[in-house]
């Protein structure tokens, strides 16, 4: 370390000596390493960490020598950038790499190296910053997720311009100079020095609380900031305020001090004042130019100025677009929030959209609105909703072709299909024909935007108003376009379903008499479900209403439906026949056969007439055929060699290989990932053989305790997972019974192992409880695990392991938990352990018949 500090004496850094240097390097939060001659002189306890190594172990050895030890599979590429480095004396720029650490996690890095020469000697310095924990933003409507990704890039950018405005302002001042006048980022050097005095004699008279000081005497702040000696400014300074010169910048000093720029320099003094040499805070900030800009503000007094306060460095990043993009995100989650709400809550048209504008003008700080919607038949734009202005000021009805000047900006809304914008009305080219009635509401700025259904047909027109000036951006626009498709969506979906309505009223008598199910579609639209249809498919009529063929169907029908659907419409032809299994609401399963028919109305339009046939008794009929001869090859293809032989003879290689103690890291971690591949084979071969037991044994059912064969299946689970710390919280009458055999300690270790197995925690919690179900003399008793999950479309697969199309899943060992629930005369389902998110864990729920005394 010591040539470290004579490497800054011999230098004579301005303010710095070596030891600040070592001082700047020891608090460094990336890792940092110096070699020279290949040997390891200085190492941060930064580094340490990083590498899981004590920082003294590190000094002294040679470089090349310990990269495999803390780089990994990542040295060789950094050793021969490292070589590269020496040869060309020059600086490195980053390079990301990945290597496994010590415990087997893979850690990224980004590495940067420069070469140092003082004299005839030089050294490497080695910057190494983990990246191993950043990540991407998220939810839930496509547009949010984009304006969050947005400001997470955003956000990142600053962080990373923040880091390295940081780094300018603790390097060595010979590198500085250069960094300071090319950074992108406003970077200001001042002397504090007589704010420093100023201090002094404050604290002498006894003041000690500068906060307070400031707050009673405001006058003493801004004498503050006329004491502060401005040194040098960047050009990235020079371009934020607009001017061309320092001496320009300090001219216009006075107009960059505004209440907001006070705020944030009352903060900085009384941060240093107590003593901190580091100080960061935002504000807004008026400019030398005149404009607004949210600033991060960064202050530091660098080593060696602490006592003078002579030299303070300062950092200005502008993040107005940031805090613009977290307004932004803010604003539209409120706004996308209120018209779910309305969409659910109201009762009508009229309802919807004046729950909507109320929640705009609220939301967005505007003034007055209206929302009209088109009467097709009549070409007229009736007002539905206002807000913020009187009815009788307003008129009811606007014909679109309207030329008049007090109602054209909204009928050449709904003629052109285009929106206005007008932050300023006086200057708008749109609102100059109608500034009479403009000026009469007081109105300043105005929005004016089409509603447009999926056709972009119009429905209608959204205006809302402020009565000062606004300034609107490209995010605005944005924010529109998707609040008026949102709004457009709902209100379509209201005309839609009066159609309904309508059209049942027609065809309900015809309908409702067919023993078969009914569903009529015309332009895309349904028209008329029958009572029929919603029997077969398990849905009220309104769900049943926005609900697809595809989305009806079981989930491994969809892509065979996906593909009919694409053919027919490759050969334009149409359907005549289509048979396939739909799921219920509740759960259960119809096989169903649709037969097709067109029409064509007086309109020349086409009306689509779907029949639904119930098959359901006649597939199961025939799948239960199908599935027994599945079952007997099954077995029969599986264990047609002798697996559990072979396997055993692989595990014992596998074993005796891993006992080998010079085995390198990385095929040891392979070896064992192949063994416990073995042993997960192993265990579908011993399941498989249950399975066979279960159905070939004779059901004779017996009074079975169940506290004593949930013991015995805790016991086994711990035995087979001896590395994870497992904990069963169990909630079961001692004197509960049911009747069952042998073959129900199966069932609650495989549930159990699946509980462990499928968790990535070490620590592992799995509750048991049971309940009497009274009047059916049933015991339900439920198994609750905290890991991963299960995705609702995985749900209802889970149990069915031995269909002809399911020979590729990778165990049987709930399908048997099923067989044997099933041969109790019981049930057994799946859900999550919160409802209706299945991240939370998994809850099994099994009713097994209690014994009667």
């Amino acid at each position: 370390m010591n040539q470290l500090t004579d490497y800054g004496a011999s230098n004579k850094i301005p303010g710095l000596d070596g030891n600040s240097i070592k001082l700047l390097m020891d608090k460094s939060s990336n890792g940092i390493l110096v070699v020279k001659d290949n040997t390891i002189v200085y190492a941060n306890q930064a580094l340490a960490d990083l590498f899981e190594a004590e920082k003294q172990e590190l000094l002294g050895k040679r470089f090349t020598d310990i990269s495999n030890s803390l780089l990994g599979n990542a040295a060789p590429a950094a050793l021969e950038r490292y070589f590269l480095l020496l040869d060309s004396d020059s600086t490195h720029d980053d390079e990301e790499y990945e290597f496994v650490d010590s415990s087997g996690r893979v850690r990224k890095i980004s590495v940067s190296a420069d070469v140092t020469k003082f004299g005839e000697q030089s050294m490497v310095s080695i910057i190494i910053r983990d990246l191993t924990e950043q990540s991407a933003i998220e939810v839930v409507e496509k547009r949010v997720h984009e304006a969050e990704k947005r400001a997470q890039e955003s956000m990142n950018s600053i962080q990373s311009n923040l880091d390295r405005a940081e780094d300018l302002l603790r390097e060595s001042e010979s590198r500085f100079r250069s960094l300071f006048e090319d950074s992108p980022i406003s970077l200001w050097e001042e002397d504090f020095s007589r704010v420093k005095a100023y201090f002094d004699t404050l604290r002498g008279s006894g003041i000690s609380d500068f906060r307070k000081y400031f707050d009673e005497h405001p006058d003493e702040l801004r004498k503050c900031i006329h004491l502060v000696e401005l040194l040098n400014v960047n050009q990235a300074t020079l371009d934020l305020h607009d001017v061309e010169s320092q001496e320009e910048l300090i001219k216009g000093v006075d107009s960059i001090i505004s209440e907001g720029t006070t705020d944030a320099f009352k903060e900085e003094l009384v941060a240093l004042a107590n003593g901190a040499t580091h100080f960061r805070g935002e504000s807004e900030f008026q400019l030398a130019s005149g404009k607004f800009r949210d600033l991060l503000l960064t202050v530091t007094i660098p080593p060696g100025h602490e006592d003078t306060w002579d030299r303070v460095y300062v950092a200005m990043l502008d993040i107005t677009e940031r805090n613009r993009a977290k307004m932004m995100l803010h604003r539209e989650r409120e706004a996308y929030r209120l018209v779910a709400d309305a969409a659910v809550h109201s009762e009508d048209r009229a309802d919807l959209c004046g729950r909507v504008l109320s929640g705009l003008i609220e939301t967005l700080d505007f003034d007055l609105g209206v929302i009209r919607l088109l009467v097709p038949e009549e070409s007229k734009l009736q007002l539905i909703a206002l807000e913020g202005v009187d009815q009788g000021q307003v008129k009811q009805e606007i014909d679109m072709e309207s030329s008049d000047g007090a109602n054209m900006l909204v009928a050449r809304t709904a003629r052109t299909k285009k929106p206005i914008l007008a932050g300023d009305v006086h200057i708008s080219d749109e609102t100059q024909n109608q500034m009479e009635r403009i000026q009469e509401l007081g109105i300043e700025s105005l929005i004016s935007w089409p509603l447009l259904n999926a056709n972009n047909d119009v429905l209608g027109v959204l205006n809302i108003a402020s009565r000062g000036r606004r300034e609107f951006v490209d995010l605005d626009r944005s924010f529109f376009d998707t609040i008026a498709d949102l709004l457009a969506t709902v209100l379509e979906r209201q005309i839609t379903e009066e159609q309904l309505r309508n059209a049942e009223e027609h065809f309900r008598i015809v309908s409702d008499t067919v023993r078969d199910g009914l569903i009529i579609r015309r332009n895309d639209r349904v028209v008329l479900i029958n009572d029929r249809a919603c029997e077969i498919f398990g849905y009220p009529r309104e769900e049943l209403m926005e609900m697809t063929v595809i989305e009806l169907a079981c989930p491994e029908e969809r892509e065979r439906l996906k593909r009919a659907y694409g053919k027919m419409r490759l050969s334009e032809s149409e359907l005549t026949e289509l048979e396939f299994w739909v799921q219920r609401k509740d759960g259960s399963r119809a096989f169903i056969k649709n037969r097709y028919t067109v029409m064509m109305n007086d309109d020349g339009s086409a009306s689509h007439f779907i029949i639904i046939t119930d098959e359901t008794e006649r597939k199961l009929a025939e799948e239960e055929v199908k599935a027994a001869r599945a079952r007997a090859e099954f077995f029969n293809d599986l264990m047609a060699h002798d697996l559990n032989n072979v396997h055993q003879g692989i595990m014992t290689s596998l074993e005796l290989l891993l006992l080998n103690p010079d085995l390198p890291s990385h095929l040891k971690n392979k070896l064992q990932a192949a063994l416990e591949q073995v042993k997960r084979s192993l265990e579908l071969i011993a399941n498989v053989r249950k399975f066979s037991v279960v159905d070939e044994a004779a059901r004779n059912l017996t009074e079975t305790q169940l506290t004593g064969v949930i013991k015995t299946a805790k016991d086994a689970i711990i035995n087979a997972f001896p590395t994870k710390d497992v904990t069963f919280i169990t909630e079961i009458d001692e004197n509960y019974c049911a009747r069952a055999d042998e073959f129900l300690i199966d069932v609650f270790y495989n549930l159990f192992h699946n509980a462990v197995k499928f968790s990535d925690s070490e620590d592992i919690t799995i509750e048991v409880k049971a309940d009497r179900i009274v009047h059916q003399d049933l015991i339900e008793i439920s198994v609750t695990d905290y890991g991963p999950g299960i995705s609702d479309e995985h749900k209802e697969s889970l149990f069915a392991r031995l269909l002809p199309d399911r020979r590729s899943g990778s165990g049987i060992g709930l399908t048997l938990v099923k067989r044997i629930i099933e041969r109790y005369g019981g049930r057994v389902r799946v859900e999550d352990r919160i409802e209706g998110d299945p991240t939370s864990g998994t809850k099994f729920v099994l009713q097994i018949p209690e014994c009667k005394s």
